[in-house]
């Protein structure tokens, strides 16, 4: 697994993992916040959103054209 883009919420990641899942791209939101229970204690390492290997250069160019515009 790879790590595309560390969020600063669960919200946020959760979002854009729908998006790459729109685009047939298998991801995982990764926090250390008790499955969303305590969002406080992901702010230390972040909220990850992973990708396998094969598709992380996909979802690295979605985020990519997400940002450009």
């Amino acid at each position: 697994m790879k790590v595309v883009k560390v969020f600063n919420n669960r919200p946020e990641a959760e979002m854009f993992a729908s998006l790459l899942l729109e685009n047939n791209i298998q991801c995982m939101v990764q926090a250390d916040d008790c499955g969303g229970i305590r969002p406080y204690m992901a702010i230390s390492g972040g909220v990850k959103l992973v990708t396998n290997d094969e598709d992380h250069e996909a979802a690295v160019r979605i985020f990519e054209e997400i940002k450009g515009k």
